[in-house]
């Protein structure tokens, strides 16, 4: 088991590639801490992974919110003493809207969620990873964010962003026992009922 004793916090955690990753951390030995903005959603996934004997703790959160991120990172340490793996998946798309009908409010809440989010819990994680010595971030940006034209402007700058993100903390915590990755996946096919 690859991630025996490792505590790993997965956003976007109820649905779709966040629900797939929580689901091979358990897998693969670890303790998951499933974040998710649905709380009904998030719900039906810890209960039946917990009455299947999985090691996981829900936390509803707003990854979007520097105080919702302070609070999941909090259900890691002080229910499980650590955090070794931060997976930033939470992320909305923006109906392929192109730049000039892209209204402002929808340009904010996808900065929002899928820039936003991802910093703020790379800028928290980081200080427990460096006090413990290690952490590995994954940051799921996507095909949008190394080629462009494959979403809407929004989504696609963001996942822009996300790239550059990791690459810089690579850049600046590599050396010091941080891993950071983005994943880039293509479209996926749609959700079967």
């Amino acid at each position: 088991m690859r991630f025996e004793q490792q505590v790993a916090l997965v956003t976007g955690a109820a649905s779709g590639i966040g629900r797939a990753l929580v689901q091979r951390f358990l897998t693969e030995g670890a303790t998951v801490v499933a974040v998710d903005v649905v709380e009904a959603a998030l719900h039906t996934l810890v209960e039946g992974l917990q009455a299947d004997g999985a090691q996981v703790t829900g936390c509803v959160a707003n990854v979007a919110s520097d105080a919702d991120v302070t609070s999941m990172l909090s259900v890691a340490t002080s229910t499980y003493g650590r955090l070794d793996i931060l997976c930033n998946n939470a992320g909305i798309m923006d109906l392929m809207t192109p730049a000039a009908e892209v209204p402002l409010e929808l340009w904010e809440r996808v900065m929002s969620v899928n820039l936003y989010g991802p910093f703020l819990a790379c800028r928290q994680a980081i200080p427990i990873f460096l006090e413990q010595g290690s952490g590995s971030i994954v940051n799921t940006a996507s095909e949008a964010g190394l080629r462009g034209g494959a979403a809407g402007t929004a989504y696609t700058v963001s996942k822009h962003g996300v790239v550059g993100l990791t690459r810089s903390i690579a850049f600046h915590y590599g050396e010091r026992g941080i891993r950071c990755n983005a994943v880039c996946p293509g479209a996926l096919p749609p959700r079967l009922a």
